[in-house]
């Protein structure tokens, strides 16, 4: 059955410095390890204060799209007959009042669509996280924005869930951030955002890390990319639970705002 064996995803990947190509292997239990730890920082959270509502949402659609993601490539490496088993038997039991088959294809890529949103909506919760406190007067477009730019995303994975999409918001939203940031930092010397800053150069400093692995620029080591960016996504949520609870990250972004307005 499905993660209850060691089992691992053969994926070629270029060594580095020699131009050849070996065999790695992708542990999809890291998708599973971020899951665990985002669903536990929500509990724990939910369990402090209604104020971190925003850090909640970030970390449970952040868990549920690793979690799905990972279920969605368990069963597609290891799993196809028996999904294969389930939908034939789905076919001949309810044949009457069934409209049109029910496929594993179709069920799989039902999967994934959720799965790609839920990403876009983790996005979404983490802008809002930190930006929530501007969201009047003046800085009233950040909450337009930050909306429109989530119904976009949405529409975009619709038409095609393509990996792509996700790759491109995930580097759009973090960059529309990180030069918000800069001229929050700079222009209303609100510097509580430098934590804000960290976090986004950090986020996107693990894609690039993956994306150098991946094309042979620095040292794989003994795990394949996706596990080491699997890894420093995790760490990733329990550095922002940290820096949320231990940090009082939100609580001094609403004084330094209050401190701006005055």
């Amino acid at each position: 059955m499905i993660f209850l064996n060691k089992r691992w995803v053969n994926i070629k990947t270029p060594v580095t410095g020699n131009g050849k190509e070996k065999t790695m292997h992708m542990y999809v239990s890291f998708n599973f390890l971020i899951s665990i730890v985002a669903f536990t920082c929500a509990i724990f959270l939910h369990r402090k204060t209604s104020k971190y509502h925003n850090v909640v949402g970030f970390m449970i659609f952040f868990g549920m799209a690793a979690g799905i993601g990972g279920i969605v490539h368990a069963i597609e490496l290891y799993e196809m007959d028996t999904l294969n088993s389930f939908t034939n038997w789905i076919n001949n039991t309810f044949y009457s009042v069934l409209s049109e088959k029910v496929s594993s294809q179709g069920i799989l890529s039902r999967l994934w669509l959720i799965t790609v949103m839920g990403i876009g909506f983790s996005e979404y919760y983490f802008m809002w996280i930190f930006f929530e406190p501007l969201m009047q007067g003046k800085f009233i477009f950040i909450k337009h924005f930050l909306r429109a730019s989530l119904i976009l995303y949405l529409v975009a994975v619709v038409i095609s869930s393509q990996y792509i999409a996700v790759v491109a918001f995930h580097v759009y939203s973090h960059v529309i951030v990180i030069i918000l940031t800069i001229y929050l930092i700079i222009k209303h010397n609100i510097m509580v955002y430098i934590s804000l800053l960290g976090l986004l150069i950090l986020n996107l400093g693990s894609g690039l890390m993956q994306q150098l692995m991946k094309n042979g620029v620095i040292p794989i080591g003994p795990l394949h990319y996706n596990d080491w960016y699997h890894i420093s996504i995790s760490l990733l949520l329990a550095l922002t639970y940290l820096l949320v609870t231990k940090g009082k990250i939100i609580e001094h972004i609403e004084e330094e705002v209050r401190k701006s307005e005055k």
